[in-house]
């Protein structure tokens, strides 16, 4: 589904276009917050574990769209599209990350 939305973004924006991503990343840090070190790891760990247990009843893997994403999953999915990340802030306990066509 992510996939499938960069597609479509990369073909809407005009060469030299810019897109703004505004994302809750799994990464505090990458938020502008203070969390503790253990909790992230519980969570990242937590993420994986899912994806595991998906794969060994359904046979398939399982893209976690709802769950949230770090800042470098965001900026590999783009990136593999020819949109590269100029910008990258935190505020308001999210991520802004601001990506740009570049003329072919």
């Amino acid at each position: 589904m992510m996939k499938e939305f960069v597609k479509f973004i990369c073909k809407c924006l005009n060469d030299d276009g810019k897109f703004l991503t505004d994302d809750t990343s799994l990464s505090p840090s990458e938020n502008g917050e203070e969390f503790a070190v253990k909790k992230f790891h519980l969570l990242k760990r937590f993420k994986s574990l899912i994806g595991v247990i998906y794969y060994l009843f359904f046979g398939k893997g399982v893209q976690f769209g709802g769950l949230k994403r770090d800042i470098s999953e965001i900026i590999g999915l783009f990136e593999k599209n020819s949109l590269f990340c100029t910008h990258k802030f935190s505020s308001a306990k999210q991520s802004f990350l601001i990506f740009e066509a570049h003329a072919n």
